[in-house]
């Protein structure tokens, strides 16, 4: 794309290149049809790259001014702020509910781990390892 002084100069070169004689009018008309059409599709490329620009600067952050102040102007009604509450107190309360749980797996797993270290370091068969526990007596399955 070309700059604005290099558009400018080309032009010019363009106008300078119009025949000026009687005899050449033709051309002359046809040289300057092309001119425009050129200087057109110039000026267009330029308008077309600043729309995002222009549209942007005059139109998108002047409404997102006003759309920022009008919200926060926006209050509650009491129906919403108690509703608002209730969830909130209900989302907290399953939260602690599964850090319990969280606490409990954990616990759980540390167990395992112990009860995987303590067997790993006893020396027993395999026999050993996988026959039924005793029963107690007392208690019948």
């Amino acid at each position: 794309m070309q700059t604005g002084a290099n558009v400018e100069q080309t032009i010019n070169r363009w106008i300078a290149d119009v025949p000026e004689e009687h005899e050449k009018l033709e051309d002359a008309v046809d040289k300057c049809s092309a001119i425009l059409i050129q200087t057109f599709k110039f000026i267009r490329s330029q308008i077309a790259d600043q729309a995002g620009l222009f549209g942007e600067s005059f139109f998108k952050l002047p409404m997102l001014r006003r759309l920022e102040e009008d919200m926060c102007k926006i209050e509650l009604h009491g129906h919403h702020v108690q509703q608002h509450q209730k969830q909130q107190e209900q989302h907290e309360a399953e939260l602690q509910e599964t850090i319990a749980a969280l606490d409990d797996v954990s616990a759980c797993v540390q167990k395992l781990k112990q009860f995987a270290a303590s067997f790993g370091s006893k020396k027993t068969s395999t026999t050993d390892a996988f026959s039924p526990p005793a029963r107690r007596s007392g208690r019948q399955s």
